[in-house]
């Protein structure tokens, strides 16, 4: 195919060329003004001038979970009691796990007892919107039998709270068929896609088997996936390494997998993140810590001495100076396998020079600052939060490594919201680079997708105007006309 007439968009000149692009199994061959066709039959397609840009790269998202939230009724807006019974009453299943309520937006806490009003016949697991906090009703405490979970400081079964590893205990418990997850695969893949997100590197492993997982991501043929495995502890990780030799080695035009995932903390909403001081709004708390020096040590020694790259969740300020040190004894020098710290939502000038000294990468989610802001500086207090929450632009002050993203379903999956939200920390063409070149390198893809040029994957969308040049309001509305995914329009 040809695609004729492009305004396209150089993501390392950060400019329009005009130019045709040919592509041929899947890739872009040949990109050049006024490109003839030697083959009849070979598809012309006329652009007419319009504008396409490469497809994003989502650094940090939930594919499954993205999907899986768009099958059920959402509880993101729901206000009162009534309005979540009517959802829950709706739903003909005997577990209903349903994710996105926030208690900064609703006039309810959906506690045990507000649960069992809605339904003492099923069991009912609401995760709230940030992912590491959830709420269950009697039924599901008794099927599952909670207490026997261990750590009982994360847990309040009277108001039915769980909270970090109780919880991913339970969603391990909670198993969800192929047929069940390859649906929530693919209603994932085309929300992506309809936005012109062409490449996730998604954390997907929950509620199955990893065998049921990998099942899926192996057949997958809708979009590229750079799968991070969730990885509990260092037992874990070497019970993958013994017994699946090639799992991270896995590299091919749908999928790749060369990284583990870990969660070092939790929250800001949850209280659960671990800061170094006590959150202003619960001063009995600093939070969680899911790894202390010598574990994390342990799993960056091991991860290094297999070629795997560490992907580690981190929020607070605490649990980031606990990793800095574990991977500053830790690591090879200049970081080649390319270890990635995701969020970083506090952190001080010191910290942010430790980690460009490192040469460790971040995922940062800009769309994070406008939903977290009020919350934030309750959780922080005004004075943390200006010194130190939300830093992102000193992350290009300083030169450090980093990439956009989501972290969809807990945020929108629109690109154009994110960026508009980056925009607060660095200039739009910034972020469209960070959006795509950056997400590409960060996962050893700069060769394949990230810019339109010969020999990397023909993944693009098209645009009929130039989002460098239209005001901030007018990106909520933006869609794309077209999507090339792997040279073929869907």
């Amino acid at each position: 195919m040809i695609i004729k007439n492009c305004n396209c968009y150089n993501t390392v000149k950060a400019k329009f060329e005009k130019s045709d692009l040919q592509i041929n199994n899947g890739k872009i061959i040949k990109k050049d003004k006024d490109i003839i066709s030697k083959d009849s039959e070979e598809e012309i397609f006329d652009l007419e001038g319009k504008y396409i840009y490469p497809g994003f790269i989502d650094s940090h998202v939930h594919l499954i979970g993205t999907g899986q939230k768009l099958n059920y009724p959402s509880i993101d807006l729901v206000k009162t009691i009534d309005e979540l019974k009517e959802i829950i009453d709706s739903i003909d299943e005997p577990i209903i796990m349903l994710r996105g309520w926030n208690e900064e937006n609703t006039s309810f806490f959906p506690h045990r007892s507000i649960l069992d009003e809605c339904s003492n016949k099923k069991s009912i697991l609401l995760i709230r919107n940030c992912g590491h906090i959830a709420t269950v009703n009697s039924y599901l405490i008794e099927m599952f039998d909670i207490k026997s979970f261990g750590n009982s400081k994360e847990y309040d079964l009277e108001n039915g709270i769980i909270k970090g590893k109780t919880l991913e205990e339970l969603k391990k418990r909670i198993k969800i068929n192929k047929t069940t997850l390859k649906t929530n695969f693919e209603v994932g893949a085309e929300e992506f896609l309809k936005y012109g997100v062409t490449s996730v590197h998604s954390d997907d492993w929950y509620s199955t088997d990893l065998d049921v997982l990998m099942e899926v991501l192996n057949e997958n043929k809708l979009i590229r996936v750079y799968e991070k495995v969730y990885t509990e502890n260092l037992d874990a990780l070497q019970l993958m390494i013994n017994t699946k030799r090639n799992l991270f080695t896995i590299e091919k035009e749908f999928l790749n997998i060369k990284a583990i995932k870990i969660y070092l903390d939790g929250s800001l909403g949850s209280r659960t993140a671990y800061i170094k001081k006590p959150y202003a709004d619960d001063r009995s708390t600093k939070g969680n810590i899911y790894f202390n020096e010598e574990e994390l040590s342990n799993i960056i020694r091991t991860a290094e001495e297999n070629g795997i790259q560490v992907m580690a969740h981190i929020i607070g300020d605490y649990a980031l100076e606990i990793a800095l040190k574990a991977f500053e004894k830790n690591m090879i020098s200049n970081n080649p396998l390319r270890h990635r710290i995701i969020h970083l939502q506090v952190a001080s000038k010191e910290q942010l020079k430790r980690i460009k000294k490192l040469n460790l990468y971040v995922s940062v989610q800009p769309i994070f600052y406008e939903s977290d802001y009020d919350m934030a500086i309750k959780r922080l207090g005004i004075k943390r939060f200006t010194n130190i929450g939300y830093k992102f632009s000193e992350l290009l002050e300083l030169g450090i490594n980093f990439s956009l993203s989501t972290d969809s379903p807990i945020e929108s999956l629109n690109p154009f919201l994110n960026i508009k939200a980056a925009e607060k920390f660095m200039p739009r063409k910034e972020a469209f680079y960070r959006y795509t070149v950056s997400g590409a390198f960060s996962s050893f893809q700069e060769n394949k997708v990230g810019s339109l040029e010969v020999g990397k994957y023909a993944d693009a969308y098209v645009l009929p105007i130039d989002i460098f040049k239209v005001n901030e309001n007018e990106l909520n509305n933006i869609l794309p006309e077209k999507v090339l995914f792997n040279g073929k329009w869907l």
